[in-house]
């Protein structure tokens, strides 16, 4: 830290401070979810241990969890936020049982973070719409679940385009199937020449196997 090599005195500090800590960990006695977490490291990738997935579905959370302590639509924020990430992990494992290749925890976790914050985005756009609105406009979070469940419906069609298989969604009028082929084109129609020298062959439309942009062509 300083540039220099220690000195006797702080080398003799260094070594003492080692010492207690080697005897601090031969008299270290692991609580139990340290414990489980220790068996855990052996078999499974750090990430998913029950700690670590905690951590990561709170921090998904969080955009919910900003989005509802701004404006609680008169519900108290603790039970709104336990009805919310309630609703949203059904919704995550909803939309992963979908994915055709099945999906793990790392997936379940990165749906719920999109999810989390398509619900925060709905929040706050209903809560900007009651302000401008002002005192006479009335406030429903039923608002707020119809516009999330429209968005996760598209979300739904995205995984089936993906190769799952389209969730069912509570909510949203519409309904689109990524694989409906288009509707054919027209084919071009011959016409008959024109028994009039004057007329002009070459406005007609184009012939059968001809190219459609031929007509634009420069001549």
């Amino acid at each position: 830290q300083n540039g220099r090599v220690p000195n006797e005195n702080e080398g003799r500090r260094i070594t003492g401070a080692l010492e207690s800590v080697i005897v601090f960990a031969d008299n270290f006695a692991p609580a139990a979810e340290h414990a489980q977490r220790l068996k855990t490291l052996d078999n499974t990738s750090p990430f998913f241990d029950p700690v670590q997935t905690d951590l990561y579905a709170m921090h998904a959370l969080v955009p919910a969890i900003s989005a509802i302590s701004e404006f609680s639509f008169g519900q108290p924020e603790t039970r709104l936020i336990q009805d919310v990430s309630d609703r949203l992990d059904a919704r995550a494992k909803e939309l992963m049982n979908s994915l055709s290749a099945g999906g793990n925890a790392m997936s379940e976790l990165v749906i719920l973070q999109a999810l989390s914050q398509l619900y925060a985005d709905a929040h706050r756009a209903e809560t900007r719409l009651l302000k401008v609105r002002g005192e006479d406009a009335s406030a429903s979070i039923d608002t707020v679940w119809a516009s999330f469940d429209k968005q996760v419906s598209m979300v739904a069609v995205l995984l089936g385009s993906m190769g799952g298989t389209p969730a069912q969604a509570s909510g949203g009028s519409g309904s689109v199937k990524p694989d409906t082929a288009p509707p054919p084109l027209p084919q071009p129609v011959e016409q008959t020449p024109a028994a009039s020298p004057s007329a002009a062959p070459a406005a007609a439309a184009p012939s059968a196997g001809g190219s459609p942009m031929a007509f634009f062509k420069k001549k």
